[in-house]
């Protein structure tokens, strides 16, 4: 059901349509490609904000304040790629995989229902 602004002042009415999917979810080895795409980025930005974290634990020394911004935009861009690189490889640290399981056994008992 789709839900629009009537144009009269009436207020929002519902009215009855078929919903078409989404052309990038027609087929079932699109939709589960885009699945995988989501689940590897899910795991890339896990995996920065580890990197992020890890790095935040090292003592900052005077020489390095002293470099400033320049130095501190380098090493964000620098984690972010590795982090890209390291989910990009297909398996990753595992997390995609079980991600992309949870959604597979929650896509399989919603076709249940």
């Amino acid at each position: 059901m789709k839900v629009h602004k009537a144009h009269s002042d009436a207020g929002w009415k519902m009215r009855s349509e078929p919903v078409t999917p989404k052309p990038e979810f027609r087929t079932a080895g699109a939709k589960d490609a885009r699945i995988k795409k989501i689940c590897a980025d899910f795991e890339a930005i896990f995996i920065y904000q580890l990197l992020e974290t890890m790095r935040s634990t090292i003592p900052q020394s005077t020489q390095a304040n002293q470099q400033g911004q320049w130095k501190e935009t380098c090493k964000v861009l620098f984690d972010q790629k590795v982090a890209e690189a390291m989910a990009g490889g297909g398996s990753g640290i595992g997390l995609q995989q079980i991600i992309y399981n949870q959604i597979q056994k929650y896509e399989k008992t919603e076709d249940l229902m």
